[in-house]
C-alpha cells in the first residue's frame, strides 16, 4: 500500500517525462517513501497519517500516475534513507537558490546531522539555476504589505497590534549560514513586532492573495512617504523552505550523470540507503 501511495505522489513532486531525469525521479521516490515512514502517525488524533498537500506530500491519486514514475518507484522498491538505523525526516523543497538550509535555520526544531545546509553550486552557477524561481522578487504597496503582515502576525503569534499602527521601518536582524532570514522586525509607531524563520513566508504573503512568500533567502528594501512605508520589495532566490533535497538541483544532477545515491548523499549527509 505504501508503494501504491507513492504512485500518486512522485509524479506531482518532480518532473518525470525526460529520461535524463531518471535518477532524480528515483531519488524523489526514496525521499517520498522515507518521508511517509518517518512522519507516519503525524495526525493520529485525527485518524490519518499525512495530508495530501504541500504541508506533507502532494497526493492526487490514480489520475496522476505515470509509467516513468512507476518505474522509479519499482526500481527503488522498499528503499529508504536511514540515520543510525532510523528513517530520517526527509524534507525537500523545489528550489534552494544555491544553498540549502539547516533545519534549525528555518524551523523551531533542534539540529540534526543529516539536515545541514550545503552548497548547491555547480561550476559557474547553481544546480537549480534552471528553475523559474531561482531568482524571485516581490513588491507590495506599503499599505497592502502592512495589512497582510499585521493580520498574519496576529494570527501566527497571537499578538495584539492596534488597527491604526503605522509601519515605519523593516529590518532583517539575523540571517543564517545559507543567507536565509532568521529574524525580521517590523517597527511601527505603536511598537515593534518580529517574525522568525520559515514563518516569515506565511506572514509576509505575496500580494493579491497569491500565497506565501516563495523563499526567505532575500534582501528587503522599502520606500517611505509622509512618515510611513509606501513600498516594500523583497528580492531573493528559491522556492520553499530549502531544507533537504533541492528538487531542481536533483534534476540537474541527474542530467549531468549523478546517480540516485550521489544525489541523496549530497543533500542528506551521513545517511545510509537500505531496503526495508
Amino acid at each position: 500500500r505504501l508503494e501504491d501511495y507513492l504512485r500518486g505522489v512522485v509524479p506531482n513532486e518532480i518532473a518525470h517525462g525526460d529520461a535524463a531525469l531518471r535518477e532524480a525521479v528515483k531519488a524523489q521516490a526514496v525521499a517520498a517513501r522515507t518521508y511517509a515512514i518517518a512522519y507516519r502517525g503525524r495526525y493520529s488524533d485525527e485518524g490519518y497519517d499525512l495530508l495530501n498537500t504541500v504541508d506533507d506530500q502532494v497526493y492526487t491519486g490514480v489520475g496522476s500516475e505515470s509509467a516513468n514514475a512507476d518505474r522509479a518507484i519499482e526500481e527503488t522498491r522498499g528503499v529508504i534513507a536511514l540515520y543510525r538505523g532510523e528513517a530520517i525526516m526527509m524534507n525537500y523543497s523545489s528550489t534552494c537558490g544555491g544553498h540549502t538550509s539547516s533545519r534549525e535555520e528555518v524551523w523551531d526544531k533542534p539540529p540534526v546531522d543529516y539536515l545541514k545546509g550545503v552548497s548547491d553550486e555547480g561550476g559557474d552557477e547553481s544546480f537549480c539555476s534552471g528553475s523559474r524561481y531561482y531568482r524571485c522578487e516581490e513588491t507590495w504597496d506599503g499599505a497592502e504589505f502592512w495589512r497582510i503582515t499585521r493580520d498574519n502576525l496576529i494570527r501566527e503569534y497571537s499578538l495584539t497590534i492596534p488597527a491604526d499602527a503605522v509601519l515605519k521601518e523593516i529590518e532583517v536582524l539575523v540571517k543564517g549560514d545559507s543567507g536565509r532570514v532568521r529574524l525580521i522586525e517590523f517597527r511601527t509607531d505603536k511598537g515593534s513586532f518580529q517574525a522568525r524563520g520559515d514563518r516569515i513566508r506565511w506572514i509576509t504573503q505575496r500580494a493579491a492573495g497569491a500565497g506565501p512568500l516563495r523563499s526567505i533567502l532575500f534582501e528587503a528594501s522599502s520606500k517611505s512617504s509622509k512618515g510611513r512605508i509606501s513600498q516594500v520589495t523583497f528580492k531573493g532566490r528559491g522556492w520553499g523552505h530549502g531544507v533537504g533535497m533541492c528538487q531542481w538541483g536533483a534534476m540537474e544532477r541527474s542530467r549531468r550523470g549523478q546517480d540516485l545515491r550521489k544525489i541523496l548523499e549530497h543533500y542528506y549527509r551521513s545517511i545510509k540507503l537500505a531496503a526495508i
